[in-house]
């Protein structure tokens, strides 16, 4: 079970990734739904740079 610092530590990711994501499947790629799907790869990114630049 993750603790509460990793869990609040990975919002702040999800939420970018997911605006960021959203933000480039309506205008780009006229999609929601491949939208999130890049929004959940850019989230994946973030949080894996955030546990490598803060263990």
């Amino acid at each position: 079970m993750p603790s509460d610092t990793d869990i609040e530590g990975l919002a702040l990711p999800f939420i970018i990734g997911m605006a960021v994501g959203l933000a480039l499947g309506r205008t780009a790629l006229d999609s929601i739904l491949l939208g999130v799907v890049v929004g959940l790869a850019c989230f994946g990114l973030l949080a894996w740079g955030r546990q490598q630049l803060v263990p």
